[in-house]
């Protein structure tokens, strides 16, 4: 029989676990966290699933492809990556949302080139919000799996 001590270390030892640079490939516990529950929580209530599952399939990709450690290095904020602002989808939108399965060319401090098959794409992180990025409330897309 286990004591209840002794399952609180357990507890302990995984959450340090998680928490560990090594194993999240450099991210934030936050977003190491947050993805995992993208992953594995059923699909929100979306006027269109096909979407939402690109967009997580796009949040995924950011980290996989070593884009989202890139971005945060030079100083994007991870709602840059993963943000989705209230209302319109042009309040603000995270470049996770923004990819809509297109491949990124070259990421730097201001933006991102992405194609698809015919066409060039820029995204800017001021460019997509009304005002200012930072007058917008923003929401994690985790955040959204969990309704």
């Amino acid at each position: 029989m286990t004591s209840w001590r002794e399952l609180a270390a357990n507890v302990l030892a995984e959450d340090a676990k998680a928490d560990q640079p090594a194993q999240s490939g450099g991210l934030p516990p936050e977003i190491v966290r947050g993805l995992a529950q993208l992953a594995v929580r059923p699909v929100p209530r979306v006027r269109d699933v096909e979407a939402w599952l690109e967009i997580v399939a796009d949040a995924q990709r950011l980290v996989t492809e070593g884009w989202a450690e890139r971005a945060l290095a030079l100083g994007w904020a991870p709602r840059d990556l993963f943000g989705v602002g209230k209302n319109h989808s042009d309040e603000f939108e995270g470049l996770a949302v923004w990819l809509c399965g297109r491949r990124i060319l070259l990421l730097d401090e201001h933006g991102v080139i992405a194609t698809d098959e015919r066409s060039r794409f820029h995204y800017s992180r001021q460019g997509l919000s009304r005002g200012f990025a930072g007058e917008v409330e923003v929401v994690p897309l985790w955040r959204f799996a969990a309704t």
